[in-house]
């Protein structure tokens, strides 16, 4: 349709003569004059312009707008406004940006910061099964019994490796939980690794190093009980010294006075029940 009215539009501009409407012919017929032709052909065009437009109404060729352009812009930049708002609010992992941590000194420091390692992680602990021992024969000979302890050898060897993989794998998680109890709206590696970061500021450092001071003291208090593990403590701290010799050595010797003096202590006493 549109191919048909152009070339209709094009026929009628090159033929102005040739137009077979019944008002053309009488304004020809009647106006002979240069100055009635050109009236004639300024009508012309009027109407074939009238004419033009009636064709594309008829033909559903709309009117050029004079603000196609604009809105044509207009158009696209709501579609990229959508396109844009559709991949944010899109469930790629690809797409979405990580949230930034903020982790401060006090936070890392506080009763939910560090401190929840030294009290949760107690309960995760190394748990080694010994296999039990090979039976060999009592007459068995050199080569059965280095077998058997080949054998016994490798069961201790992958018990151990076992105990490590389940002991390693608890540790994992438990710090897995940790940093996700710390910062939950990030990743737990990237908050690892942020802590990691901080540990080199004075004031985690110096937290640090008062944890496993408490660590070891408790630690050492445990094997040996809580007055002898204070006095190793002292010893570690200050080093061994004394005009005496090592304070180890001193303590041992007080030690080993006051079991001799009990001695005599019982010695007197058995003497004096005898008499």
């Amino acid at each position: 349709k549109s191919n048909q009215t152009n070339t209709i539009i094009m026929l009628r501009r090159r033929y102005p003569t040739t137009t077979t409407t019944t008002g053309n012919i009488k304004r020809s017929a009647l106006h002979d004059s240069s100055s009635d032709e050109s009236d004639s052909e300024e009508q012309l065009l009027r109407e074939e312009e009238e004419e033009e437009r009636q064709l594309s109404l008829q033909h559903g060729e709309a009117a050029v707008d004079v603000d196609a352009e604009s809105k044509k812009h207009q158009s696209d930049a709501e579609i990229a406004k959508a396109l844009n708002k559709s991949d944010a609010s899109s469930d790629d992992p690809a797409k979405k940006k990580r949230k930034r941590i903020v982790l401060t000194e006090d936070k890392l420091t506080g009763s939910d910061g560090l401190l929840k390692i030294k009290h949760d992680f107690t309960r995760i602990q190394y748990r080694y099964r010994p296999p039990k021992p090979i039976a060999v024969k009592l007459h068995a000979n050199k080569k059965e019994k280095a077998a058997a302890k080949e054998k016994q050898r490798r069961q201790t060897f992958q018990a151990s490796i076992r105990a490590s993989a389940q002991y390693a794998s608890q540790l994992m998680n438990a710090y897995h939980t940790f940093a996700q109890d710390i910062a939950p709206h990030a990743h737990s590696n990237d908050t690892l690794l942020r802590i990691q970061t901080m540990g080199g500021k004075k004031v985690v450092r110096d937290y640090l190093q008062t944890m496993r001071n408490e660590v070891c003291r408790e630690y050492v208090e445990t094997l040996y009980g809580r007055e002898k593990g204070e006095r190793y403590l002292q010893e570690l701290e200050h080093g061994l010294s004394g005009a005496g010799g090592s304070g180890y050595n001193n303590y041992e010797n007080n030690e080993n006075g006051e079991e001799h003096d009990n001695a005599n202590a019982d010695a007197d006493a058995d003497a004096d029940a005898d008499a």
